[in-house]
């Protein structure tokens, strides 16, 4: 692995683990086998460094959902099935890089504006699956259509994307509460995060189905 990618990759479990503010950059280096003057020679300040690793793990979210999706594919469901499946998937992108959705997390609660900025670059990049394009427009035209078919009720989209964040990341900002009220250990965990993606899913189709609908979901 080139030095670049092994500081890259060492400066996400690190800030993970010891947050943007707690980590040093000696601990980084030591981490990453490489010594100090290469971290600044790369990045030129733990600053620098903390942008490119964000933007790393927003990519890798955004990447796991897109190709999950792509595998599973939405081609024949009904809007219901629809949002079933991209909201699990999106939870499943965030269970599959605990270090990364740990970073993202702290950005959005400490550093906002690393979350713009970060979230500008990615959605100016010029490809042709750019993340920022898809995945809101793919969830607008599902909801709309389950709207128009009266699968669901009239609903305001902007505030149901807040909503899906919010289910889905607060375990993970809150999870060494959970850990110590709830008692679990790693295989626990693993079974609890199984369920915790089936009651997000309930949770949000119950909320947004007509009542008709509600009766055969």
């Amino acid at each position: 692995m080139e030095s670049r990618e092994k500081i890259m990759t060492a400066a996400l479990e690190v800030f993970a683990e010891k947050g943007k503010h707690g980590a040093r950059m000696e601990e980084i280096a030591k981490s990453a086998g490489v010594n100090k003057a290469m971290l600044y020679y790369f990045f030129s300040s733990k600053e620098n460094l903390f942008k490119e690793v964000l933007v790393k793990a927003l990519h890798g979210v955004f990447n796991r959902i897109r190709r999950t999706l792509q595998q599973s594919g939405l081609t024949g469901l009904g809007p219901a099935e629809s949002v079933k499946l991209v909201v699990e998937k999106h939870f499943e992108a965030f269970v599959q890089d605990v270090p990364g959705t740990k970073i993202v997390l702290e950005a959005f609660v400490h550093e906002p504006s690393e979350i713009k900025r970060a979230l500008d670059q990615i959605c100016t990049e010029t490809t042709r699956d750019n993340p920022c394009q898809l995945e809101p427009q793919r969830m607008t035209e599902i909801l709309k259509a389950g709207i128009v078919q009266k699968i669901f009720r009239p609903i305001d989209v902007s505030q149901l994307f807040v909503s899906i964040l919010g289910m889905s990341l607060i375990y993970f900002s809150a999870r060494p509460i959970a850990q110590l009220f709830l008692g679990l250990n790693a295989k626990d965990e693993k079974k609890f995060l199984e369920q915790r993606q089936a009651s997000i899913t309930d949770l949000l189709l119950h909320g947004i189905l007509e009542k008709e609908a509600t009766k055969h979901a």
